[in-house]
């Protein structure tokens, strides 16, 4: 009985570890498909514009505040740009590729 339970144990062992490693593909491959990687990238890019906030408004916003907590950081958002492209390849090239992101971009 025991040997039967060792042989048995020699099956399953590779065949759960083969099931693991079709999960981890699946759930890979479902990363893959997600309705987000099949967006224009136009369309991802105006996105990224109407999301990037307007400039003007964030320092005056931000002044204010630092007035009155009289504290002076810089504001983080003049780097959207560079943030964006640093979620994965397809978002740095499509944050490369929209100029009007770049326009307002300060260093």
């Amino acid at each position: 009985m025991e040997q039967e339970l060792t042989s048995l144990e020699d099956v399953l062992l590779p065949l759960i570890t083969r099931r693991d490693k079709l999960k981890e593909d699946i759930l890979a491959h479902k990363v893959l498909l997600a309705p987000a990687r099949r967006l224009l990238p136009e369309l991802v890019g105006e996105i990224f514009t109407h999301t990037f906030p307007d400039m003007h408004t964030v320092w005056t916003d931000h002044w204010r505040r630092a007035i009155r907590l009289q504290c002076f950081p810089r504001p983080c958002v003049e780097d959207m740009p560079l943030k964006l492209g640093r979620i994965c390849r397809q978002w740095r090239h499509i944050a490369l590729t929209t100029p009007t992101l770049w326009s307002k971009f300060r260093i």
